[in-house]
């Protein structure tokens, strides 16, 4: 197989771990996969005065291991990849959506490694919203990629997982990383991504539909009188420090400071 491998943080890293070894065989073997690619997109600006360029971990990771590290913002991108003749794609944490006739132009389209149990838990931010919903169950989901829509492709394979009593998004990401890249590595040992393979089958859903909203910074402030002890613990867990405003007495008086607050963090 020639295999393109989207990705760029920690989360597809570990997926990427678990399918790097199919890259090498007993010399009395063919290797499953014959040339791995590995796509991200290119550095931004961020930092204060956005003047720091930063880079997806991703790509330190791919030199660590000496894998070819190619980038991809533009459709024009997506056109010279297609020049490359992979078999193959797999999409984990890529950020964006894959272009339709860059899959029509794999034989065996293309997989994703999504955190919830699809459908539940569509979108950017499952493993947040599984914590803060205090769920106790979740999982991990491996997926073909649709042409024009994230998180509406056929399932493949699922794995459930039980959260722990203090799961943070650090160690739930490591635990989904991880589940995703054996289930990634026994959709390829097993050719359960080939259509015409007799391991090939299609999971119907389990759950119903919801939506994971991408988490927004309101969300880290403290509403003293809505949040109990347990939610503060469960949102620092899984949204880091915490923000509250107190109120402050200004030197000069104005009409512009009149009741001010200042925004405090907590750690």
């Amino acid at each position: 197989l020639k295999l393109a491998f989207f990705g760029s943080d920690y989360f597809s890293i570990n997926c990427l771990k678990q399918i790097i070894p199919l890259l090498h065989a007993p010399s009395s073997a063919t290797p499953l996969i014959s040339h791995l690619d590995v796509i991200t997109r290119s550095p931004k600006l961020s930092g204060r005065g956005m003047k720091q360029l930063k880079d997806v971990p991703i790509a330190s990771f791919s030199a660590l291991e000496s894998l070819n590290l190619l980038r991809a913002d533009k459709k024009a991108d997506f056109s010279d990849l297609m020049n490359r003749n992979y078999d193959i794609c797999i999409a984990v944490s890529y950020g964006k959506l894959i272009p339709s006739t860059f899959l029509s132009s794999l034989k065996y389209g293309g997989l994703n490694v999504h955190p919830s149990l699809l459908p539940k838990y569509s979108g950017p931010a499952p493993l947040q919203r599984a914590l803060l919903n205090n769920d106790k169950v979740t999982g991990v989901t491996v997926q073909t990629l649709h042409p024009t829509e994230f998180d509406r492709g056929d399932v493949l394979l699922r794995e459930t997982y039980d959260i722990k009593n203090g799961e943070t998004l650090e160690s739930l990401t490591q635990e989904l990383s991880l589940k995703g890249g054996l289930l990634l590595r026994r959709i390829l040992e097993e050719k359960i991504y080939d259509v015409s393979s007799s391991n090939h089958s299609v999971l119907q859903p389990q759950l119903p539909y919801s939506y994971a909203k991408k988490v927004q910074s309101s969300e880290r402030q403290i509403l003293w009188n809505q949040f109990s002890a347990f939610d503060l613990y469960r949102r620092e867990n899984t949204l880091g420090p915490l923000y509250t405003f107190k109120q402050f007495v200004p030197k000069k008086k104005s009409k512009a400071t009149l009741n001010p607050l200042k925004r405090v963090v907590l750690s």
